[in-house]
């Protein structure tokens, strides 16, 4: 017999999204609600592609 634990709580999640700079991608971010019924943190993070990379 397998036992699985029951899952209450939001695990992860991400969202793409395309920015001119960094202080517009944080005043986007301040904007989104909260999933979570207490307090939560979000992450900004770059996104590369290979041209970015040669």
């Amino acid at each position: 017999m397998v036992e699985t634990a029951e899952t209450r709580e939001l695990v992860a999640g991400f969202w793409l999204w395309e920015f001119k700079d960094k202080d517009e991608a944080v005043a986007w971010v301040k904007r989104c609600p909260n999933p979570m019924p207490g307090p939560s943190e979000s992450e900004i993070r770059p996104l590369y592609v290979m041209a970015d990379l040669q």
